[in-house]
């Protein structure tokens, strides 16, 4: 796991009892991956499944998801809006 990663957990953790933190961490990955290359589109249509699913949990329409889960997912979301770490593989372990 990259540095940064570890980080988006982090900020993922103190973020999943926040509904509007959640919706806007979910607007920006949308946008972001609206944003995103030829490469990207490959997992677009998963990416945009955890998109919704984080905010039908912020809105209350959701609570089937483990709180493990929703910060991996909430991490990957915001790990991909960041512009830092652009080439994790590079970082090393």
């Amino acid at each position: 796991m990259s540095r940064y990663f570890a980080r988006a957990c982090t900020r993922a953790r103190n973020m999943i009892n926040d509904p509007e933190a959640l919706i806007r961490a979910a607007d920006e990955a949308n946008t972001s991956a609206a944003n995103r290359n030829v490469l990207f589109a490959a997992v677009l249509d998963d990416f945009q499944a955890s998109i919704r699913m984080v905010v039908a949990y912020a809105r209350g329409n959701y609570f089937n998801v483990r709180p493990l889960t929703l910060v991996t997912v909430v991490a990957g979301l915001v790990y991909v809006v960041s512009p830092i770490d652009v080439f994790p593989d590079l970082n090393g372990p």
